[in-house]
């Protein structure tokens, strides 16, 4: 059961924290604290958020690994996204998120980003690099020290 929770958890908090947003932004809006016309440049984060997801999920699918949170991955990628971020999947959600709440411009609908940063950062990203760790002994430690969970590395 939990195997499986895992594996849906993300695509879920993605879904559920976008109709969180606009739940909040229209029934809840503490304050507009992005006007209109500033507001449109969470589109070009939206955009850019897919973009970085599609271009991760189809390296995941070329390289025949698997895309779910909980598997043990067959390939060690470092590559592309993946270097300059450990979790460039997770990185074009919260991007996402990001920009559906620019978009909408209140205060509110920043909280559902800051309630999947946590779920991600501190359960599920966890979890995916114990098991990388198992699964790359050695090989994952090294990545792991040059590159950062979010964005970011270290030329060591």
């Amino acid at each position: 059961f939990l195997h499986k929770m895992i594996n849906i958890l993300p695509d879920a908090l993605l879904f559920f924290s976008i109709i969180s947003e606009y739940l909040l932004d229209r029934y809840f809006a503490i304050i507009r604290i992005i006007p209109v016309p500033i507001n449109y440049l969470g589109l070009i984060l939206i955009i850019v958020g897919v973009g970085l997801g599609g271009f991760t999920l189809n390296m995941l699918k070329v390289k025949k690994t698997s895309t779910n949170a909980s598997d043990i991955p067959s390939v060690f990628i470092t590559s592309g996204p993946f270097s300059v971020s450990r979790n460039p999947f997770y990185l074009s959600y919260m991007i996402i998120l990001v920009g559906v709440a620019v978009l909408l411009g209140s205060l509110s609908s920043f909280i559902p980003v800051i309630i999947s940063f946590l779920v991600l950062n501190f359960f599920v990203i966890p979890m995916e690099e114990r098991i990388l760790g198992e699964s790359f002994v050695g090989t994952y430690g090294q990545y792991k020290r040059r590159v950062y969970r979010w964005f970011g590395r270290r030329d060591l």
